[in-house]
């Protein structure tokens, strides 16, 4: 198999580096770094919804960048198409987390999830959503599953796992999804570019493959954090 600049193979992802309670103040929170991404999430609440029409509880999502975080990217930051809109990033993770967190066990509360990019790179979304999913999981917020995500694109007729920013501005095809690993669920699937559909069920395949590694990488972080509590 043919491998890439940095020594990987076509199907392989690197390990993302996962910390816990970054941010003291915050019921939950975590720091995620791949590459030149990086990205704190805090979760704070529960507060009562003051709302009387709405029984069930409710999560709000809120997404920015740091003043210095598109930096690095230069003028072609936005070739991979995750440097969405800030707004559109909170609704991405709103719909990609909403099947993961068991908000019905919080009648009538709310929480707030910030996540906050303070190194934008290739995948910032796919992070953001695994930041916001072990916060989530660090607070204490019952989940039916750990939710990760990552990216696939097409380069030159092949199929590359966990793209780099070179990588991306050849591609010709982009994927990127959120997966519940031990569900065998998509929560959030996202593509841009033309695809036969062979090349896309091919692309979800090793997105879900590439992502149960991720899932390894993220148990293997909160089962250390829980441990050291005890």
């Amino acid at each position: 198999m043919r491998r890439r600049e940095d020594g990987r193979g076509l199907e392989e992802c690197r390990k993302p580096l996962i910390c816990t309670k970054v941010v003291a103040q915050a019921l939950g929170s975590s720091y995620v770094e791949l590459g030149t991404t990086k990205i704190v999430c805090s979760v704070y609440g529960p507060k009562p919804n003051l709302d009387e029409f709405k029984q069930e509880g409710e999560i709000v999502y809120n997404y920015r960048r740091a003043p210095f975080a598109l930096a690095n990217r230069g003028k072609t930051g936005d070739q991979d198409n995750t440097v969405l809109d800030e707004k559109l990033a909170a609704e991405a993770l709103d719909q990609a987390l909403s099947l993961s967190v068991a908000i019905g066990k919080f009648p009538k509360s709310s929480f707030t999830v910030n996540v906050l990019v303070l190194e934008s790179g290739p995948g910032e979304l796919p992070l953001a959503i695994m930041a916001a999913s072990v916060a989530c999981c660090d607070g204490g917020i019952e989940l039916y599953d750990m939710m990760s995500a990552c990216t696939v694109c097409s380069v030159l007729g092949e199929l590359i796992v966990d793209p780099t920013a070179e990588e991306l501005q050849l591609s010709t095809f982009q994927l990127m999804l959120a997966y519940m690993t031990n569900r065998k669920e998509v929560a959030y699937l996202q593509s841009t570019g033309e695809s036969t559909t062979t090349e896309l069920k091919q692309a979800i395949q090793l997105g879900t493959h590439a992502c149960g590694k991720c899932t390894e990488v993220i148990e293997e972080c909160l089962t250390k954090s829980w441990q050291a509590e005890q």
